[in-house]
């Protein structure tokens, strides 16, 4: 198991993160509402953002902070894989500024839960390039995937990221329509390959996404999109895989939400990002991994003894809390 790396400056990581992408580390241009999108023309990390416009404007309040409960050992609607489970994450900057994977593995360490896991993560990428990549025969990927496709030593996850936007553009627009496509085929390959799917529902951006503000005007809109977005994902995965067990939703984003309506969330949830507003920050990262342990194996993330050496103890006692209060999504 690796230990995660000394957290870097957010200014240098996304520095190199442009340098290593060739595009703004945001990922996204601007498409007027009456001009078709033309995928062709987008980079590697460009992603269309939706038209500047859209459906009525969603509620942009958090939603009320959850009673401090004690919550069961183990969320009945988590799933319940055997010790030392496998997990692979497949996404974009949003995995690899902060390091998930390592994130998520460190904060297992010495829970009766486990996880091992990987990451296959490229700047902007969409569901669709993963597709491409998946069935490409000798691609990293595929080979990745194939090292835990049966044998002694399995895949017990595989994680799903779409592109930061993408799942909070309405109905109809097409790189939406595409995502969900990519998602169900995705969730068949990774079915055939033994394992079960989980898709990383991500958080809206700090402000709103300046380049459509009539979509996504501020956090909570955008937010609700996403959630919207995630559940048409899922759905259409289960459809795919109608014989397997349901998709797992790991609620990041709203697990952001929770902080924001916190008795600290005024001063803590702008802390959650990058200076950019949209990439996470060490605290956002932490909190993905512990919503990401939760979703995965059923244990209190409370119950976590983890100390990373970067995050003051009342910061880590409030995420915890978030991640262990927010709701899970039903897997039916």
């Amino acid at each position: 198991m690796r230990t995660p790396p000394p957290t870097p400056l957010w200014s240098l990581t996304l520095g190199m993160l442009c340098a290593a992408c060739g595009a703004a580390s945001s990922g996204s241009r601007t498409v007027d509402a009456a001009t078709p999108v033309d995928s062709a023309t987008a980079g590697p990390d460009a992603a269309p953002d939706g038209p500047d416009g859209g459906p009525p404007p969603l509620p942009d309040a958090a939603p009320p902070p959850v009673p401090d409960a004690a919550l069961p050992e183990l969320d009945a609607a988590a799933p319940r894989p055997d010790a030392d489970a496998r997990v692979l994450i497949l996404g974009n900057s949003y995995v690899f500024v902060g390091h998930l994977d390592m994130a998520l593995a460190a904060l297992s360490t010495g829970s009766p839960a486990p996880l091992r896991v990987s990451a296959y993560a490229r700047g902007g990428y969409r569901l669709e390039q993963h597709l491409t990549d998946l069935e490409t025969p000798g691609s990293e990927l595929a080979t990745l995937f194939a090292q835990g496709c049966g044998g002694a030593d399995p895949w017990d996850f595989v994680v799903l990221q779409e592109q930061s936007q993408i799942p909070g553009f309405p109905p109809g627009q097409p790189e939406r329509d595409a995502s969900v496509a990519a998602a169900a085929a995705l969730a068949r390959h990774v079915a055939d390959c033994g394992a079960r799917t989980a898709f990383f529902v991500t958080w809206g951006r700090r402000v709103g996404d300046a380049d459509n503000p009539g979509l996504f005007p501020d956090f909570g809109t955008m937010q609700a999109a996403l959630d919207t977005g995630y559940a048409a994902m899922a759905q259409a995965a289960a459809a795919a895989v109608p014989e397997g067990a349901p998709p797992v939703r790991l609620p990041v984003g709203p697990a952001f939400a929770q902080v924001g309506a916190g008795p600290d969330g005024a001063a803590l949830f702008p802390r959650l990002y990058a200076p950019d507003g949209s990439h996470p920050s060490a605290l956002g990262t932490y909190l993905a991994a512990a919503v990401f342990h939760r979703g995965l194996t059923g244990t209190d993330p409370r119950t976590l003894t983890d100390t990373p050496a970067e995050l003051a103890a009342e910061d880590r006692a409030a995420l915890l809390e978030a991640a262990a209060a927010v709701e899970l999504p039903p897997t039916r």
